[in-house]
């Protein structure tokens, strides 16, 4: 429990792979306020006591937490969707999904790199950059179709409606794409 410091509104990373995840990660209000409830219903744990126990009150693990955590999240989040018409999530949800996209949600919003990187404990820009970069490219590549036909529907002439001439006079119409216009 000692690792939740809910009046600075830190937490503690102590257990990483390097030296670099050590780290104090700054808690967003909600995340604050979310804490400060479910801590209240705790009792009294000892300071050593993990603030997220098992059911035998053992220290999660990554795969304690995909299992238990994450994956019933993700089911619960999916009958939601479908109870109002929306696809299931289709993609594989572990821990390490929800970091990669709080890497971009903090970049999408505007955090700048270095901060981004202490918060998530990476050592090099280029590797949150790249995590970034990863996820922007599997956004919804139909909507950025549909953009980008959008934008060319009034360039390209193969893509705009036909016009009729208003008078009987042949000159106004256009010819189809890639034929010439033969004159009478």
């Amino acid at each position: 429990m000692s690792d939740i410091d809910l009046s600075h509104k830190k937490l503690r990373i102590r257990d990483a792979k390097t030296e670099a995840g050590v780290r104090d990660v700054d808690m967003t209000p909600r995340l604050h306020a979310e804490l400060a409830r479910y801590l209240a219903t705790r009792g009294h744990p000892g300071p050593g006591d993990p603030a997220f126990p098992t059911r035998s009150g053992a220290r999660r693990d990554k795969d304690n937490i995909r299992q238990r955590v994450v994956a019933p999240a993700v089911r619960k989040a999916n009958r939601q969707r479908i109870a109002v018409g929306l696809a299931p999530i289709s993609v594989h949800v572990t821990p390490h999904t929800l970091r990669r996209t709080y890497i971009s949600l903090m970049l999408a919003a505007g955090a700048d790199v270095p901060y981004v990187q202490a918060q998530v404990g990476h050592t090099d820009p280029k590797l949150t950059l790249e995590i970034y970069a990863l996820v922007l490219r599997r956004r919804d590549r139909v909507q950025f179709a549909e953009a980008f036909d959008g934008l060319m529907r009034d360039s390209i002439p193969s893509i705009q409606p036909a016009k009729m001439p208003s008078d009987g006079d042949e000159s106004q119409t256009p010819a189809p794409a890639g034929r010439p216009r033969i004159a009478a």
